[in-house]
């Protein structure tokens, strides 16, 4: 061997391969799918949230006509208002029982934490794979910590 393939020998083994453009490209797939991942989640749990808050709101609405309503009746001062207390008693219970069955309060925590653990890994990713001289080993790590990470997430995250 001459002084002339050795030099060759050297600069094809760090050279890229395609295979290290393959785990890079895969890489920033990942990444754009995470990202867009914690979107739908932040969409989701801003929906839920919104959701949540009307119902609360109209919960307490309907309560604080019903509380003013039966004081009323004691009160004497309407003949309606029992049948008032009644009605408005029965649309706040059954709205109660709608969001508990929902689990709107769940949904809302379970979007919210998967949009962060996703938020996280983004960011780690990205800075990771910004840094320059990274070996095909490195891009393997990568790889493997993005899936691991990725199936934890999804397990505990509710479908989009």
């Amino acid at each position: 061997m001459n002084l002339n393939e050795d030099i060759e020998a050297s600069t094809d083994i760090e050279a890229p391969t395609d295979n290290y453009k393959l785990k890079k490209n895969l890489i920033f797939s990942e990444i754009e799918k995470m990202k867009n991942q914690k979107q739908a989640h932040y969409d989701l749990y801003k929906k839920y949230k919104f959701i949540n808050t009307i119902l609360k709101l109209i919960i307490n609405v309907l309560n604080a006509v019903s509380v003013s309503s039966l004081v009323m009746e004691y009160a004497s001062l309407y003949g309606f208002t029992n049948l008032v207390a009644m009605i408005t008693t029965t649309i706040s219970s059954v709205i109660t029982i709608v969001i508990n069955n929902f689990s709107l309060d769940d949904k809302i925590n379970r979007h919210q934490l998967a949009k962060s653990q996703l938020t996280d890994l983004y960011r780690q990713t990205t800075l990771i794979v910004l840094k320059n001289n990274l070996s095909s080993s490195d891009l393997d790590t990568i790889i493997e910590n993005i899936n691991s990470q990725l199936s934890l997430i999804n397990d505990t995250a509710p479908p989009i």
